[in-house]
């Protein structure tokens, strides 16, 4: 899809909704290789585009979002969609799109790297090169993550608070009955934050206390080799005496 046809937007259960969340978020717009497409500033608007043609979506071009989102410590989501979205009154968001462009909006996508809060040393982000695809078909992709608080403390005393994360997945092919879509074609991710917090703090280990667990493997090497030696001995004079 191009990114002209790509549109980010972030909800939450308090009612905060950002259309057009894509001030922090860049985007690049990826030829049929996966390679990115040259752009270039216009002089009037200072602004940078990729040259593609206005007009239909067109499956053989992709873009790719990179930056950052500003997220609310409460339950919501925010999703890559088809369409201009609109708030109704009653909170409920639709989004504006021709039926024809639904059809063929491929969302099939590959996350290079999704991570909450700051990175700190030996942290698994679990959808990283993650790709997902329907092939040919236009998808709704759903991802349940579960954020968990953390702070981190390194070995200097420093302080990272940031968050883990856990995450299910689920995708469904766009289904049509009477030239309506029951679903809309995207990518969701659906975001909970946990009541608990998780603690980790790095921490040296003594170097007596390393000598002591060497002493106790080679004691123990020993013994082990004490006992071995007396069954054996036992054992062949047992032998012995009964020849």
């Amino acid at each position: 899809i191009r990114c002209e046809a790509v549109n980010l937007q972030v909800q939450d259960v308090v009612g905060s909704f950002q259309s057009g969340a894509m001030r922090s978020i860049s985007k690049v717009g990826l030829g049929a290789s996966g390679n990115p497409i040259p752009s270039h500033k216009d002089p009037k608007t200072a602004k940078s585009s990729t040259p593609l043609a206005q007009g239909k979506i067109r499956r053989d071009v992709g873009c790719r979002l990179e930056g950052e989102l500003h997220l609310r410590k409460v339950k919501g989501n925010f999703h890559v969609t088809i369409g201009q979205p609109q708030q109704l009154p009653d909170g409920r968001v639709v989004h504006n799109f021709r039926l024809m462009d639904a059809k063929t909006f491929k969302a099939s996508h590959t996350i290079h790297h999704l991570a909450f809060g700051p990175e700190y040393e030996g942290r698994m982000n679990p959808l990283d090169n993650h790709t997902a695809s329907l092939g040919d078909v236009p998808g709704h992709y759903q991802y349940f993550v579960k954020v968990v608080p953390t702070r981190y403390k390194a070995i200097s005393g420093s302080i990272t608070d940031t968050a883990q994360f856990a995450v299910t997945t689920q995708q469904s092919p766009l289904m049509m009955q009477r030239g309506s879509a029951h679903i809309i074609p995207g990518v969701f991710f659906v975001y909970e934050i946990s009541a608990y917090n998780v603690m980790i703090t790095e921490e040296c280990v003594p170097f007596t206390s390393f000598l002591t667990s060497l002493c106790a493997i080679v004691g123990g090497t020993f013994t082990i080799a004490g006992i071995l030696s007396a069954l054996i001995h036992h054992g062949s004079t047992f032998i012995g005496a009964k020849a």
